[in-house]
C-alpha cells in the first residue's frame, strides 16, 4: 500500500490541486486548505516512517515548528498570485506605482 501511495500522492497533487487552482485561482485558500487537508490524513494514515509519529515528549517545540515555520510556507505560498498580478502590471508598464516598490 505503501508503494502505491508514493507512486499517486505527488501526481494526484499535480493534477488535482495544482491543476484546481490554475483553474479556479480565486479558490485559492479552499484549495491549499484542502491540500494541507489531505497531506495531513495521508500522514497519519500511512506514514513515511512511523516511529516520525510517535511522541518524543517534544509537543511544545513539534507545536511551535507548525506555527511559525509551516504558517511561514504557507504564506509564501499565498501571496504567489499577488506578486503575479504585480510582475504582470510591471511587464506591461501599466501603473508601476500599483504593486509598490517590492515588486
Amino acid at each position: 500500500m505503501k508503494r502505491l501511495v508514493s507512486w499517486l500522492y505527488a501526481p494526484a497533487f499535480l493534477l488535482g490541486f495544482i491543476g484546481w487552482g490554475l483553474y479556479q485561482p480565486r479558490w485559492l485558500l479552499v484549495i491549499f486548505a484542502a491540500a494541507v487537508a489531505v497531506s495531513f490524513l495521508t500522514e497519519q494514515w500511512l506514514p513515511y516512517e512511523p516511529q516520525w509519529n510517535r511522541s518524543l515528549g517534544d509537543r511544545r517545540r513539534d507545536t511551535l515548528h507548525a506555527l511559525v515555520n509551516e504558517s511561514l510556507n504557507a504564506l509564501g505560498l499565498l501571496v504567489l498570485p499577488g506578486s503575479r498580478r504585480c510582475w504582470r502590471s510591471r511587464a506591461s508598464g501599466r501603473e508601476a506605482g500599483r504593486c509598490g516598490s517590492s515588486c
